[in-house]
This record gives C-alpha cells, structure tokens and sequence, in this order.
C-alpha cells in the first residue's frame, strides 16, 4: 500500500454505479447557479446510500477518453516512453 509524503494516488479505470443512481440525477441535486445536475452533489448523496470500494493497481495512467488526451498519451506510446 502506498503511504507517505512520495505517495501518489491517481484515478484511472472505470467506475460502475447500479442502475438506481439515476434517482440521483434530478432536480434535487441541480446547482443553482449552472441549472444543471451537480454531480458532486449527486456523488455525496451516493455516499450516503451505497458502500464504495477503491482497487489500487499497479502501472501507468493514461486517458484515451479526449483528443488532448489521446494525443498526449500515443505520442509517449510510440517514443516508448512511460506513461506516467
């Protein structure tokens, strides 16, 4: 396990939520400012309804999720570089 002041923890995967978290998605949790859905007030109340579990994994992580991202992260790729 990591620990210390050198200790880095990055999110990186895939998060998995039950079907009943669109009951969180609505006007309850809508930021007054944006008139959207808040999703960290939505996450908080998450919190308070369903356990959470975190794996911690070994390796780099890398987003192929945005173009900034997959041209940041396949240009390491391809000069063999980490991705870290």
């Amino acid at each position: 396990m990591c620990s210390g002041e050198d200790c880095v923890v990055r999110g990186w995967g895939r998060t998995i939520y039950p079907a009943t978290i669109f009951d969180f998605l609505n006007e309850e949790y809508i930021n007054p400012v944006t008139g959207e859905v808040d999703l960290s007030y939505t996450f908080l109340a998450l919190l308070e309804h369903f356990e959470n579990r975190a794996i911690l994994l070994d390796g780099y992580p890398s987003d192929f999720g945005t173009w900034d991202g997959y041209w940041h992260f396949t240009h390491l790729w391809h000069k063999g570089e980490q991705l870290n």
